[in-house]
């Protein structure tokens, strides 16, 4: 494992690999800080070139023990011509469909991270404010994995757009209020449990390293 621990995107402050999510100093956004000074290129430039799920790029992500990774075998999706768009505008425009990842989302590319950091910290409840794909795409994954999954919603949020979630096992919190609520309760349960907060990929600093995984797949 390269990664070394995270830093403030604004101040510098840095802490080790742990379930924090802002900096001490001032309170702004934490990421991810890496040490490539012993990689070995020429094996990076053949995973980007083979890779065929997204735990490929393990050696790019901040995972120490491979024991720990929850995978559903995301990730390694199509880009696919848009012949429409494209042709209207004069380019070649590939969109990169991700709705061929386990739960029709791009977000299982964040969870799938989060929730694998979550086990290696020795955590085993996860947290999120969603509706929709969010929640779908954590339930999932903490179902694999036998963590336990806590979804924070709007009262007024339907069945429906939950079914997958709760299908999977997860346990609802109708909160009274706008998203912002069931945000900041989320954010608050999470932080006086020990949960891992995987609402946002600005709340959870291991979640971008989810994403990123898009940019190594078109490289």
């Amino acid at each position: 494992m390269h990664a070394i621990g995270l830093v403030c995107t604004n101040c510098g402050w840095r802490t080790g690999i742990s379930n924090t999510y802002k900096c001490e100093y001032c309170e702004n956004s934490l990421e991810v800080e890496y040490d490539f000074s012993d990689i070995n290129l020429e094996k990076i430039k053949y995973v980007l070139n083979n890779a065929k799920t997204l735990w490929d790029y393990y050696e790019l992500l901040p995972v120490k023990k491979l024991e720990n990774i929850i995978s559903l075998n995301e990730g390694n999706t199509p880009l696919l011509m848009s012949k429409s768009i494209g042709k209207k505008y004069g380019v070649n425009l590939y969109l990169k469909d991700e709705t061929r990842n386990p739960t029709c989302s791009f977000k299982d590319r964040p969870n799938t991270v989060g929730l694998s950091i979550a086990r290696e910290l020795g955590l085993n409840v996860v947290s999120i404010a969603s509706t929709g794909n969010g929640s779908a795409s954590l339930s999932a994954y903490a179902a694999n994995s036998g963590m336990e999954c806590y979804i924070f919603i709007p009262e007024d949020t339907s069945t429906g757009k939950i079914i997958q979630a709760l299908s999977h096992g997860a346990i609802p919190t109708k909160v009274k209020g706008t998203y912002s609520d069931a945000y900041n309760l989320c954010l608050d349960e999470s932080m006086k449990n020990n949960w891992a907060n995987l609402t946002s990929t600005y709340i959870n600093p291991y979640t971008m390293e989810g994403d990123k995984t898009i940019s190594y797949e078109l490289y």
